[in-house]
């Protein structure tokens, strides 16, 4: 089994019914993507489809499927949009939020100011999004305030920006500091033919293709085709496009140029064609044309038609300006800035063969880094990366990995699936199977019968990582693991790493130690007690390996001190878990436990919290921390105690010095009441000294930290080992 496919949603403000650079722009990203076999194209329209010449080369391809809401079955007839028959960009950006959330695609790929501006309200769908930007300012000294404040923003929150050339990226990180850098999205042109073109003329035919605009010269190039044509009457154009731009100082330019393009001698006008037919117009031609008005020379756009005509062998002339000597040399001889050099370049190039081939051969070499294969291979990791990893959390308590799982849920780059089991053994084999066929990652919480079942069944293609606390050391199911095909144990302690090491001979090397996490930010709440030095407290009191009767001992001594001391325990009460009254030992464990605290003075000084996910406020009006346990193989309750400034009091439980502050570590809990007493009112010193050991929690057991840990180990990005082996 394979990975599964990308699906990407493309969408550019751009009419796909006009041939010009922006509706060949779309369809060069969707053919550049159709370069990978596991890529789905959806392509949302602007416009539905009525002239086929710019899309055509699209509609035919692999995994490349057209979105039209303007159709007779459309559900959206009941939106403004659908009447007008076209989209505008605030109602583009809605559609493809709608359309991302909806079809769950992995990344979009967008073009046009306005839509992306518009989308940049939707921060889930733009962390997805990769923007490609053209219509701006250029210069940033001339744009306005809210224009650049608008660009910011739109960068912020796209999960790339796109731009078309290494100079329009650089300028782009002058002014905009983006999460990411910018990627280069150049120009694009078909895959290059095998036959390399002879560069030789065929006859006097000079080709432009791409839209009518002032800036663009299209009266400009006529004029000088009709003086060319004095000196050399076999000369001819030929034009392909039907695109205008309007001038706004002449309201009959279209007008003009288009009865020029129809009357003129020598001119073949063969308007708006597909772009295969455009390739073999460029084929039987001589010279393409990129003459362009000296407005331009200072654009950070590079032409696709230049790209185009070289790709074909064909030279071109254009202007002389400092992207075009970077790319074709200052010596390209091609070079026109005025209508005079327009006509010597041309009669230049028809009668010196060794000049046009100098021309083709620059041209042709500089386009082949323009291919859409070339293209794609550039850009192929950062594509890939925006799939979204699946991960499978499958295990019978997943309460100690919860805040991991959290993490990933909130992280638009990872799809959470959760295998819930019933026991360590016990669990819905036709779920696992479902769930397994959509992961990439699975994490077993517990390496109990799930690691077992999981290793023995995951695919080739995914990762399965295992996390191991303590009670798997007293159970078959370690040796039972398929060990090869578990590519990370991870262990909540040195310690325990050693001893799976020791007891079932897993390969340190196979194995890391990741601490269990605690919420720090969370549990930094300030102190809400006069009387902390006085305020004891215990988090979790079940099993009885827990030793809350050694807490009782602490608190009996205390109290013969004085009465002021209080024990509080969070938690389960041992009368509300099912599971102890159907073990005799343990039942009769807790019965003597509160027989004990009820026949007592206990009973005026021992609190049943209850529990709740609430000990960061809880926490706040504790003192002290007991961790009184016989067993452990990490205790969560110290760190927390330790991360909300409270002073932690740990009974030496075997491994807790891989984890703990030594000097935290005691042996006999009538140490507890020597440290307790040494504090008794003074709460600023308790404070003060438990401050230190919120620092350590912070270094050692924050989610943060140890989220970007387990994101390694989970992404397989680095083989770096956490563990720390005991020597």
């Amino acid at each position: 089994m394979t990975k599964q496919p990308l699906r990407i949603l493309v969408y550019g403000d751009v009419n796909l019914n006009l041939i010009d650079g922006s509706a060949i722009w779309l369809t060069s990203v969707v053919h550049m993507l159709n370069q990978d076999p596991n890529i789905e194209v959806d392509v949302l329209l602007k416009r539905s489809i009525v002239k086929p010449e710019v899309t055509a080369s699209i509609k035919q391809l692999d995994r490349v499927r057209f979105i039209d809401v303007f159709t007779e079955d459309s559900t959206k007839k009941d939106e403004p949009y659908y009447e007008k028959k076209v989209l505008q960009p605030e109602e583009a950006a809605q559609l493809i939020h709608e359309l991302v959330e909806t079809k769950q695609y992995d990344m979009t790929f967008i073009r046009g100011f306005q839509l992306a501006y518009a989308l940049s309200d939707y921060e889930h769908t733009m962390k997805k999004t990769w923007t490609y930007l053209t219509d701006f300012t250029h210069d940033s000294s001339a744009a306005s305030q809210e224009e650049l404040a608008r660009l910011k923003k739109i960068a912020d929150r796209s999960a790339r920006m796109l731009c078309q050339t290494a100079e329009m990226k650089a300028y782009f990180e002058t002014f905009l500091q983006t999460p990411k850098p910018f990627l280069i999205l150049n120009p694009m042109i078909p895959n290059m033919r095998e036959a390399t073109p002879t560069f030789k003329r065929q006859a006097k035919r000079l080709v432009y293709t791409g839209k009518f605009a002032p800036l663009w010269y299209s009266a400009e190039i006529l004029d000088a085709l009709e003086k060319v044509r004095v000196r050399m009457p076999d000369v001819e154009l030929k034009v392909a496009g039907d695109k205008f731009n309007q001038d706004p100082n002449n309201p009959n330019f279209r007008k003009e140029v288009t009865h020029r393009l129809q009357t003129d001698e020598g001119v073949h006008w063969l308007k708006g064609i597909p772009r295969a037919d455009v390739e073999t117009l460029i084929e039987e031609s001589d010279i393409g044309i990129s003459w362009r008005h000296p407005d331009l020379d200072d654009s950070l756009e590079l032409s696709t038609k230049l790209l185009e005509y070289g790709a074909l062998g064909k030279p071109v002339l254009l202007n002389r300006n400092k992207m075009h000597e970077m790319l074709l040399g200052s010596s390209y001889p091609l070079f026109v800035n005025s209508e005079d050099e327009f006509i010597e370049k041309v009669e230049l190039a028809f009668t010196h063969p060794a000049i046009y081939k100098d021309a083709a051969e620059r041209l042709y070499n500089m386009a082949k880094n323009y291919s859409f294969a070339s293209t794609f291979e550039r850009l192929r990791d950062a594509i890939w990366e925006m799939q979204k990893t699946t991960i499978l959390f499958a295990g019978h308590d997943l309460k100690f990995i919860r805040m991991f799982m959290e993490r990933f849920e909130a992280d638009p780059s990872y799809r959470v699936l959760v295998d819930q089991w019933d026991g360590h053994k016990i669990h819905d084999v036709n779920h696992s199977k479902a769930c397994l066929a959509q992961a990439d990652v699975i994490f077993c919480e517990w390496g109990l019968g799930n690691a077992v079942w999981y290793s023995q069944h995951k695919l080739p293609h995914q990762r399965l990582i295992v996390r191991i606390h303590r009670q798997e050391k007293e159970t078959p199911f370690p040796r039972e693991y398929a060990l090869d095909n578990i590519d990370r144990i991870i262990l909540v302690s040195p310690y325990m790493l050693e001893e799976m090491h020791r007891l079932f001979g897993i390969p340190r090397h196979q194995m890391t130690v990741i601490y269990n996490a605690v919420d720090a930010d969370k549990l930094d709440k300030p102190k809400q007690a006069d009387d902390l030095t006085f305020r004891l407290g215990m988090i979790g009191m079940n099993p009885k390996l827990k030793r809350p009767d050694l807490a009782l001992d602490v608190l009996e001594e205390l109290l013969k001190t004085d009465k002021r001391y209080q024990l509080h325990f969070k938690g389960h009460h041992p009368k509300d878990v099912y599971w102890i009254g159907k073990r005799e030992e343990e039942s009769a464990y807790y019965e003597a436990l509160l027989k004990r605290i009820e026949e007592s003075d206990l009973r005026d000084h021992v609190h049943f919290d209850g529990h709740g996910n609430d000990v960061d406020t809880w926490l706040q009006s504790i003192g002290f921390v007991f961790s009184t346990s016989d067993l452990e193989s990490f205790h969560l309750a110290p760190a927390e105690a330790m991360a909300a400034g409270s002073y932690p009091l740990i009974r030496h439980w075997t491994g807790a010095e891989t984890i703990y502050p030594d000097e935290l570590l005691v042996t006999d809990t009538s140490k507890f009441v020597d440290t307790i007493l040494s504090y008794k009112e003074e709460n600023e010193k308790l404070m003060a000294d438990a401050k230190a050991y919120q620092a350590y929690a912070r270094k050692h057991f924050a989610l943060d930290r140890l989220y970007r840990e387990m994101e390694q180990i989970i992404s397989g990005k680095t083989h770096e080992q956490f563990a720390t082996t005991l020597s």
